[in-house]
């Protein structure tokens, strides 16, 4: 990316281009300037051009799931959230620019930045996030916060496996609310979650389930605490600790995943975790998060056997 800037730079006559952009234009300035830069562009599309491109453009493709059955299944996902107390919503297909790099460790690179302040949505659970510390900051409640949606992600990086997409749908769960000693929030929440998903996985799939739990405390009466709950969840399924993988450092507490056996191939299905993002938000350290989601697309073809 520095050696294609610095390209740019020379063509035009101008060095330090991005900084001087980032550092003496307003986002609104950026935002107009942009703007009239991509209606000069598009001026210059013809019809066959457009759909040349259109043809291959990653992010632009449909999906070729049956998408009556898919919404179906999405359905399906949110009723069943909403019975154990997780308001469905609809999120806008945009979020504020910055969503999840602001508060997290994702490289802005890797999501599809818009105009207007905006950036596409490819983390349902940071744009919950906010919504859920909005929400808290406007009412000031000590109820806990629940929400859940399916949404379709968009990613920017570049994948190399052909079954990866540049988009894809996701279902996504968030817990919010205050501590209250003794990991009591902590412990109800992720138990809720976690008693959601492999009750309905156990439902949607044939093939075993594996729940991999990395303890990110060192605190043994929130571990034995937790093992117990996990243990009254499913006897069906097999829980196996690992240990903490530190590259993966904006989970506290503790990070859980489930996983399943698919022609011999161990594949990843949910990732949950307690998150520091609305604590950042609110500036309030005793405010707790818990975010899950993962692809519902990718369980909906193994269900359909697709894959």
């Amino acid at each position: 990316m520095k050696k294609l800037i610095e390209k740019i730079e020379e063509k035009i006559g101008c060095v330090q281009l991005v900084d001087r952009i980032s550092e003496n234009i307003s986002n609104s300035d950026l935002n107009s300037l942009l703007l009239e830069i991509f209606k000069n562009k598009t001026e210059k599309i013809c019809p066959a051009d457009l759909l040349n491109q259109f043809s291959n453009n990653r992010f632009t493709l449909p999906s070729t799931i049956d998408v009556i059955e898919y919404k179906k299944f999405e359905i399906k996902w949110l009723e069943s959230a909403k019975t154990i107390g997780f308001t469905p919503i609809q999120l806008s297909p945009l979020t504020q620019l910055g969503s999840c790099s602001a508060v997290g460790f994702v490289n802005q690179n890797n999501v599809v930045s818009a105009l207007r302040n905006t950036e596409v949505v490819s983390d349902s659970t940071n744009v919950l996030a906010l919504i859920t510390a909005n929400e808290f900051k406007k009412n000031h409640s000590n109820d806990r916060i629940r929400y859940s949606t399916a949404h379709r992600h968009t990613r920017a990086q570049h994948f190399t496996n052909p079954a990866f997409s540049a988009h894809f749908g996701a279902f996504c769960m968030v817990s919010g609310g205050l501590d209250k000693g003794s990991f009591s929030f902590e412990l109800e929440e992720l138990y809720k979650h976690l008693a959601f998903y492999l009750s309905i996985l156990e439902n949607e799939l044939e093939s075993k389930l594996i729940v991999k739990v990395q303890l990110k405390s060192e605190r043994k009466d929130f571990a034995d605490k937790l093992i117990e709950a996990a243990s009254n969840i499913s006897s069906k399924v097999n829980f196996i600790k690992e240990e903490v993988d530190n590259t993966v450092d904006y989970y506290d507490l503790v990070r859980i995943k489930i996983f399943t056996i698919y022609k011999e191939l161990e594949i990843d299905l949910i990732d949950m975790g307690f998150v520091d993002w609305t604590k950042k938000l609110l500036n309030n350290k005793k405010h707790r998060m818990l975010t899950s989601g993962g692809g519902l697309e990718l369980i909906f073809k193994l269900k359909n056997k697709l894959i």
